[in-house]
């Protein structure tokens, strides 16, 4: 009996581990084939993308705006003597004086305006503005830079480039070309008979409208940084005229002719008339500037400056003046020469070649 009792019990507890492995079996027997779960990937953020700025739109100041020196001029002047008020004007005087590279930008002009102010009895100042696409711009300034009778200099964070048209009869007034380039802006400036410098105010008035272009020219970098005195041709006039002999001269820019002064070029010049002016062969000296300061005279001895030819810009340090002097008839033509005067870096010094009239 204690056997079976044995075997019984033996039974029993074989019976019970079996129990309990089975239901351990049932809540564990897949866990080893489960995959562990994981938590869902976020999806990836979405680099935030900056767009690129957006550029300023180009303003163009209003006429009374554009040029703050003519207008006073006009407005000192031109409501007295002239019926025709100053204001905005067409294309007629740009084609009639800009050269093919410039009538090739105009006419690609994104927008331009022009302004025209009557400032005396033979001529006017007019000027334009014009917004020109990046490549236009350039190609225009190469034109510019590769012509041996425009002069290349800074004004500013603005590249300046001017020249003068001779004008066709003795009793006009030359013009003088001046452009600024700064930004996308192209200014335009068409002095027939001022008396003021132009390009300064033409300047102030972009960046009035403009102020997000200042200090982004390219004006000083593009020329080299020339030096430049600062003063404009009649205050160059008033500040030297008085020490040359022989005068009286007319020291306010009424007769003496201070179109030829530029106060950042090598070689530069204003002719001297008398007070009160003048007979043909009245002698104009000749003063010469260098960077916008006076250097020298051109002769120690005076003479009359060809009222046609005058005075010639041949580079930005050279120039040529034709003298003239009595023939037989003194109603009759005039005898000339003609001297060429360049500046000398080297020796700081004007020299001097070619013929001068008889001492």
């Amino acid at each position: 009996m204690r056997g079976e009792g044995t075997n019984s019990a033996r039974k029993s507890l074989l019976a019970a581990i079996a129990l309990a492995l089975g239901v351990s079996m049932l809540f564990t027997g897949c866990a080893g084939d489960a995959k562990p779960q994981t938590a869902p990937k976020p999806a990836a953020a979405e680099v935030a993308k900056t767009p690129p700025p957006v550029p300023e739109p180009v303003v163009l100041p209003t006429c009374d705006a554009m040029n703050a020196a003519a207008h006073q001029e006009y407005e000192d002047y031109g409501p007295e003597n002239f019926s025709a008020p100053a204001g905005e004007t067409d294309l007629t005087v740009f084609n009639q004086v800009a050269g093919e590279a410039a009538k090739t930008a105009m006419g690609k002009a994104v927008q331009q305006r022009g302004c025209r102010w009557p400032v005396h009895m033979q001529g006017a100042v007019t000027g334009y503005v014009a917004e020109l696409a990046e490549a236009d711009r350039a190609s225009l300034i190469e034109a510019l830079k590769v012509d041996s009778g425009v002069q290349a200099s800074a004004l500013g964070d603005a590249e300046s480039f001017s020249y003068t048209i001779p004008a066709d009869n003795p009793m006009a007034n030359d013009t003088k070309v001046t452009y600024l380039f700064i930004g996308d802006i192209w200014v335009l400036i068409f002095d027939y008979a001022g008396q003021r410098e132009y390009a300064q105010a033409a300047l102030d008035g972009i960046l009035a409208a403009n102020p997000s272009l200042a200090g982004k020219g390219e004006g000083s970098a593009a020329s080299g940084s020339p030096k430049c005195s600062g003063l404009s041709g009649n205050e160059a006039l008033g500040k030297w005229g008085a020490g040359i002999s022989g005068g009286p001269w007319d020291l306010t820019g009424q007769f003496s002719d201070v179109k030829g002064y530029d106060e950042c070029a090598a070689l530069s010049w204003i002719v001297l008339r008398p007070e009160p002016c003048c007979t043909r062969f009245s002698i104009t000296p000749v003063l010469f500037f260098h960077n916008g300061e006076y250097v020298s005279s051109a002769t120690s001895t005076g003479h009359a400056v060809d009222s046609e030819k005058g005075v010639q810009r041949l580079s930005d340090e050279e120039l040529s003046v034709t003298y003239m002097w009595q023939g037989d008839d003194i109603a009759g033509p005039a005898n000339t020469a003609t001297s060429t005067y360049r500046w000398d870096e080297a020796s700081g010094t004007v020299t001097r070649t070619g013929e001068l009239p008889p001492s």
